[in-house]
């Protein structure tokens, strides 16, 4: 079982304990020869076991991708009920400066207000102005809009107690069989730095500030925002399997061991 990533980092055979003490994870993880009949555990191959160097080679060469994660290990594969699942988690460590739900932590509180020109339109032509600058700045994810069922703006986050690792990236990697047909299930949350303006009042009072910030200045905010990254799919082993994602992408090929051969 071999996987190339992109913008993914980590291995799921460190001890998190150990891990978090990182700022940041190598690239390449790789263990000593093992006799897979004597193993009670996955484990890691060393890398003549590897086969996906020259596409990492070919990535970083043409500057493609910037290849964060390359690792092969041997593992049994499971049902889908079996819930064995692994956490996979790397890249940059962000827990010196974020918290883990995205905000910065009090004394790294770091504000940027830019400034524009403010243009003067007709009332129909400044209206759709605005609509088309909402949506875009909601697609884009500069800013929060946040309100509890009353309308008010939701209070302020308390700071967390314990300093956990925020990673770049953290989630679950599961390997299991339906039938004879082998799966992937991902399920991440990539982690990035932006600007944004915090959500301050109702959801028409945030929509106001925000629009009238576009035109004058507004002071924004550095925040630690996630992207998803949750793709299920069927695959066949020893074939070579692309999942593509708008921040990031994974390859991934699943190969047979002697013990798993076909038996005619």
């Amino acid at each position: 079982d071999e996987r190339l990533s992109i913008e993914i980092n980590g291995s799921p055979f460190n001890r998190p304990s150990k891990l978090s003490q990182l700022v940041k994870l190598p690239v390449h993880f790789f263990g000593p020869e093992k006799d897979i009949k004597d193993a009670r555990s996955p484990f890691l191959v060393p890398k003549s076991h590897w086969v996906l160097n020259e596409t990492e080679q070919t990535l970083e060469q043409r500057g493609l991708a910037q290849p964060l994660l390359h690792l092969a290990w041997r593992q049994p594969v499971f049902g889908r009920d079996d819930g064995y699942k692994f956490h996979l988690y790397g890249g940059k460590n962000f827990a010196d400066r974020y918290q883990f739900n995205g905000f910065m932590k009090p004394q790294d509180s770091v504000k940027f207000a830019p400034s524009t020109v403010r243009n003067e339109l007709d009332p129909l032509s400044q209206r759709m102005q605005n609509i088309e600058q909402l949506f875009d700045i909601l697609a884009k994810g500069q800013h929060r809009f946040g309100a509890n069922e009353d309308g008010q703006s939701l209070a302020p986050l308390q700071t967390e107690p314990n300093s956990k690792p925020v990673w770049e990236l953290d989630g679950t990697l599961h390997i299991f069989l339906v039938g004879n047909y082998l799966h992937i299930k991902g399920d991440f949350n990539l982690r990035e730095e932006v600007f944004i303006a915090p959500p301050n009042g109702d959801l028409a009072a945030q929509a106001s500030t925000l629009l009238t910030s576009t035109q004058d200045k507004t002071e924004e905010e550095r925040f630690l925002r996630s992207y998803r990254f949750d793709q299920l799919r069927r695959v066949i082993s020893h074939e070579t399997h692309y999942f593509d994602h708008p921040k990031l992408g994974m390859i991934v090929q699943i190969r047979r061991t002697d013990l798993s051969a076909r038996r005619y």
